[in-house]
């Protein structure tokens, strides 16, 4: 990993956090954590343009999912304000991670990721073209 730095202003909008629907209640103060969260120290998320490879690498087509959406703008500004991290992974590619509890209540959107491939690849394009229309 690289050294961690503080939100970068030119970054999206938006950043999204991927859970087995069996783990998500949305009367559930803190997001729930994966187990590969609590190995590594953070909290995983993503950027729009990195769900379908997320769900390729982790999850498979085996399980319905949830992803919250979150503002980078509110996660920023939790803490000491650099909670939120842009880090390079082992494969070069640069990941948003969270530094701290992650609330439910700083979801603005939580969506329903299907089983089924036609569906998920539905949604994936909906949420690309909704992050488009909403990046900064």
């Amino acid at each position: 990993m690289s050294s961690p730095e503080c939100l970068d202003l030119g970054r999206p909008a938006f950043v999204y956090k991927i859970l087995m629907a069996d783990d998500w209640r949305a009367d559930t103060p803190v997001v729930p954590t994966t187990p590969l969260d609590v190995k590594d120290g953070f909290i995983h998320l993503a950027i729009g343009p990195q769900i379908a490879g997320v769900l390729e690498r982790y999850f498979g087509h085996d399980r319905d999912l949830v992803c919250l959406r979150f503002s980078c703008q509110t996660l920023s500004q939790q803490g000491d304000g650099c909670l939120l991290r842009w880090e390079m992974s082992q494969n070069g590619e640069v990941f948003p991670h969270f530094y701290g509890n992650l609330l439910a209540s700083w979801s603005d959107l939580q969506y329903l990721i299907p089983k089924d491939r036609a569906s998920r690849n539905t949604l994936l394009r909906h949420l690309q073209e909704r992050e488009l229309d909403e990046h900064i």
